[in-house]
Parts: structure tokens; sequence; C-alpha cells
């Protein structure tokens, strides 16, 4: 909460994390087991972060208003970024939790106004985007039974390629592996692994026609606007 930047850097590493002393966090709650930041890393404004272990590698940054918080490790590798106004964390779950993390590759980031959720792991290559904003990533669901009140749990670890991209408002789903050079067009839902590189999208577009009423065909309007 320090106002002060270039001070914490080494007031952290007194305590034993390891801070670059070119690294910057910006007024922010940082509570973490471990910390690591790399040369010319930085935290932005008013971030909430509460994970185990948060590493960020050279040139990588988190940027503004991101709440990030749960039971598990973040690493961003150099020049990865997370933008403004994200939610990540493990959201509200009573069964066993195991470990898992938040991995973003060389120059990946996760832009703005996503939602990420670490019930398990989710991990992306180098060089690609959580591309605009709105999109959901989920590692957890449920399968309910044909009949009566069963339900089984699903969790699977989500795994996002090399120069991958997500437009906005996508929804991935537990276990989806995106191979790569794949590009998820806007307002997709992915519910299984995709391997082939190309653009994928959830439906093609048609015509469906125009139904013309009096109240919709200009022909049937007033010439006189003021009638």
């Amino acid at each position: 909460m320090l106002p002060i930047t270039s001070i914490k850097p080494p007031l952290l590493n007194l305590i034993g994390h390891r801070i670059h002393r070119s690294a910057r966090i910006a007024v922010s709650v940082v509570l973490v087991d471990r910390l690591y930041l790399g040369r010319a890393s930085r935290i932005g404004l008013f971030n909430l972060i509460r994970v185990k272990r948060l590493v960020m590698k050279a040139d990588s940054h988190i940027g503004h208003l991101n709440h990030i918080h749960g039971d598990f490790s973040v690493c961003l590798k150099q020049e990865a970024v997370i933008g403004n106004r994200n939610r990540i964390n493990r959201g509200v779950y009573l069964g066993r939790q195991y470990p898992a993390s938040l991995v973003l590759g060389r120059l990946s980031g996760i832009t703005a106004g996503h939602y990420v959720n670490l019930i398990v792991s989710v991990s992306f290559g180098d060089y690609s985007t959580l591309g605009g904003s709105g999109s959901q990533i989920w590692t957890h669901g449920y399968s309910h039974h044909a009949e009566g009140r069963g339900r089984d749990e699903i969790r699977r670890p989500v795994r996002i390629g090399s120069n991958v991209y997500i437009g906005s408002m996508c929804c991935i789903g537990p276990g989806v592996t995106l191979g790569k050079h794949v590009a998820i067009g806007s307002h997709s839902s992915v519910a299984k692994s995709l391997s082939e590189p190309g653009l994928y999208v959830s439906a093609e577009l048609r015509y469906v026609g125009l139904k013309r009423d009096r109240a919709a065909d200009p022909a049937s309007w007033p010439a006189d606007t003021n009638s």
C-alpha cells in the first residue's frame, strides 16, 4: 500500500522475496507467500492480488483494478500481460482443492474485463491473447444425470497453445485444448478441443428474410413527415 514505488523492492527483498530494483508496484494490495518480480516488471493501481505465489518475469505487467484471488499460483513470463478489470479466482467450491496455476507465456495477454476460473490450471503458450472483453474460461462444470437429483462434477485444465487469439464474449469450457495458431471468433462457445490451425466461429451467419408490415415498409409511410 506504500505510495512510493521505488522503496518497495528493497523492503520486500529484506523479508525474503526477490524483487528487481527496476520493478514497480503502484498502490495495490498484494498478499502472497512468495513474490518474484523481474526486470522492469510492474503492477498497476488498485489491484487486489491474494495468491500463493506470484512470478513476473522481465517486462511483464499487471494493469489496474484486477481481482486475482485464490489458493493458486500465477506466472507471467517475459512481456506477458494481465490488463485491467479482470477477475481470476477459484469461485465458490466446497470440494477438495488441488494445486492450480495460471501461466501466461511470452508476450501472451489477458486484456480487459474477462473471467478465468481456476479450480484447476489454465495455461497459455507464447504470443497468445484473450482479446476484447467479456470472455470466460471455465475449468469445472457439472453433468446432470438423466433422472433424479444426481450430478457429477467435471474438473479439467484448459490449455491454450501458442499464437492463439480468442475474441470478445467467448466461453471456453473445461478440458479444452486450443492448438497452435487457432483463432476463435467473438461470441463463440468452445466445448471441445481444436487442433487444426484456422478461424473457428459458433455458426455461419445466414439471411432469414425481412418481414414487411406497414410500420416497417417506407413505401407505406405518409409523404408529410408532420402527419
